[in-house]
């Protein structure tokens, strides 16, 4: 079946239930500027964004049966569409016959970059089109049901207030490393790091002093010493002398928790007791935090 042609000539009854779901749909994509789910009633739908992050229709879930849909990605600015896939686990099969993300060149079906299954990640992608945008197309069949994908969508190519050259979030150890490098500066007052665990709702990590005016490259480390479990972001803000703020796109990390190990074990009456003992007990770690639990 040509889905291509199905999507963009679908002019079909809907339902009272139809209706109300795909009203749903076009809320969150003009609302959305952070996050939005890939369509999988059969339309085909534009979004602008300069960073963001694209999940199947399942979101956290699984994603569902026999689900079609396109969507076109556009710049908010200037610059390019870029995606970078940062999950993947869709039904294998070696041609993707059966469930698949396809990824276009432009706002048509008029040049395929690739059409993409199972769970190893693609390289980036970059529009080179003139319109800037890239084009997703979505279909899953009636049997399997899989993760999905999360997909961050970038804009390459964009006018920064400062030239940033690299922003970088790594796990080490229990914390998160938080390096950006930048080439140049124009009355910057100071950076502001952000971390998330839904790039909605951002809480304040910390500020670094910037250099004012500089045209050469500088270096920045910051650590998160209390960053998230699981999957996190983290981004970058500067503000200028004049407190114009420019946020740049965010950046993904996965954190797994760290065992910690304890150095002694004490009952509600202070007591050293060890794991014969019955009742509410308060373990002490080596790096001097504690937990009471009952045992």
């Amino acid at each position: 079946m040509d889905y291509r042609n199905f999507i963009d000539k679908c002019m079909c009854t809907l339902t009272l239930t139809t209706i109300i779901a795909l009203l749903i749909i076009v809320s969150l994509f003009k609302c959305c500027s952070q996050t939005v789910l890939m369509p999988n009633d059969g339309f085909w739908y534009d979004w602008e964004s300069d960073y963001g992050f694209v999940y199947d229709d399942g979101y956290t879930q699984r994603y569902a049966n026999n689900g079609l849909g396109a969507l076109t990605i556009y710049p908010a600015s200037v610059g390019y569409t870029t995606i970078n896939f940062m999950f993947m686990d869709i039904e294998y099969e070696p041609n993707c016959q059966y469930d698949y993300l396809e990824v276009y060149h432009g706002s048509t079906f008029d040049s395929l970059i690739g059409r993409f299954c199972g769970s190893t990640l693609p390289l980036t992608i970059s529009s080179s089109d003139t319109s800037r945008a890239l084009t997703l197309l979505w279909s899953s069949d009636n049997s399997v049901r899989d993760p999905g994908f999360i997909l961050e969508i970038t804009s390459i190519g964009g006018s920064l207030p400062i030239v940033l050259k690299s922003f970088l979030a790594i796990p080490h150890g229990g914390n998160v490393l938080l390096e950006w490098e930048v080439a140049s500066q124009v009355n910057n007052d100071y950076f502001s790091l952000y971390r998330s665990t839904d790039c909605a709702t951002w809480e304040l990590v910390g500020i670094k002093e910037g250099a004012g005016n500089i045209n050469q490259d500088m270096f920045y480390m910051m650590i998160d010493a209390n960053p998230y479990n699981g999957i996190s972001y983290y981004m970058l803000s500067q503000t200028d002398y004049d407190g114009t703020t420019k946020n740049f796109n965010p950046v993904a990390v996965v954190m797994k928790e760290v065992s910690k190990k304890i150095w002694k074990t004490f009952n509600i009456h202070g007591q050293e007791v060890d794991a014969n003992y019955k009742g509410t007990v308060i373990d002490i770690y080596y790096d001097n935090t504690s937990h009471k639990r009952a045992q």
